[in-house]
C-alpha cells in the first residue's frame, strides 16, 4: 500500500487490524504530541496491537515521506510468531529480535 508524505496510516484510538512493514519511505510514531520513533525500510509499526491484543491503537503513525508498506493482518501475523517464545508483555524483545525477520518474511510475499 502507498502513503503520501503527511498521510496518516492509523490514529491513536483506532481499532487495530494489521501491522505494517515499511518497504520504502519513513513513518513517524507519535502519541499525545510526543514523537517516539521514526521507522524506515525494513521496520514495522502496529505490531503491538496484535501481540498484546489491544482493543485500540496506542499511537498515531503517519508518513514523513512518500512510503510503500506491506500490511500483515492478524491471520498472517499469528503463524509468523507462533513458534517464538516471547517473554510475557515484552515489547522490547519483539521489536529488537523479531522485527527484522518478520519484515523480511512479509516483504518476500
Amino acid at each position: 500500500m502507498a502513503l503520501e508524505a503527511g498521510q496518516v496510516l492509523f490514529a491513536e484510538g483506532d481499532p487495530p487490524d494489521s501491522m505494517y512493514v515499511v518497504n520504502s519511505g519513513t513513518l513517524r510514531i507519535r502519541s499525545g504530541g510526543v514523537i517516539y520513533e521514526d521507522v524506515g525500510p525494513g521496520g514495522i509499526v502496529g505490531e503491538m496491537a496484535l501481540v498484546e491484543h489491544y482493543p485500540a491503537r496506542s499511537a498515531t503513525v503517519y508518513a514523513l515521506t512518500d512510503s510503500e508498506l506491506v500490511a500483515v493482518d492478524e491471520a498472517h501475523f499469528t503463524p509468523l510468531v507462533a513458534n517464538l517464545i516471547l517473554p510475557s508483555k515484552s515489547c522490547g524483545f519483539c521489536r529488537a529480535d523479531c522485527a527484522g525477520w518478520i519484515g523480511d518474511i512479509a516483504l518476500s510475499r
